[in-house]
């Protein structure tokens, strides 16, 4: 009988976006709506606050996106600018105004990238790395076989070379 089996891989492709909405006297704001945008893309993901006005979208391709809450009785909040990069977390604290439904409270800025749970270091590579690398493929993301503990085999289509 074989038994697989499967290794994690600490180092992450993606960023997320999470935070806590709240109103004016500090409560939790439940169910109230959470939608990224990726203006770049076109790429949108939506949650709700749960009941004590968390939110976590996690999973989410790097790139510059606009993070817009709303909330029936409530200014709507837009914070625009929130860069995420490979393995990075950006937190948003959604403090709700109470207002006219078509209120809109735009936010310049971008949203403070925090890593509490990493405690390896990492960043993007340039377009200029990835060009100056001798890799036949130009795929960056050939680059996860150089990390420890990560081993792959040959595939042709997808350019991974063979040894």
């Amino acid at each position: 009988m074989a038994l697989g089996l499967s290794f994690a891989q600490t180092q992450a492709i993606n960023g997320s976006i999470r935070g806590r909405v709240t109103d004016p006297a500090g409560a939790a704001v439940p169910a109230a709506a959470v939608v990224v945008n990726n203006i770049a893309t076109g790429f949108t993901r939506d949650t709700q606050s749960n009941d004590e006005g968390y939110f976590v979208i996690p999973n989410l391709p790097i790139g510059t996106y606009t993070v817009t809450i709303k909330k029936e009785g409530f200014e709507t909040q837009r914070n625009q600018g929130v860069v995420l990069d490979a393995g990075t977390e950006a937190v948003i604290e959604g403090a709700l105004k109470v207002g006219a439904v078509s209120t809109t409270v735009e936010v310049t800025g971008g949203a403070p990238v925090i890593e509490p749970s990493r405690i390896s270091t990492g960043r993007t590579i340039s377009q200029m790395e990835v060009d100056n690398l001798p890799l036949t493929s130009r795929n960056p993301y050939n680059f996860v076989l150089f990390q420890p503990g990560v081993s792959g085999h040959p595939n042709p289509e997808l350019g991974v070379p063979a040894w």
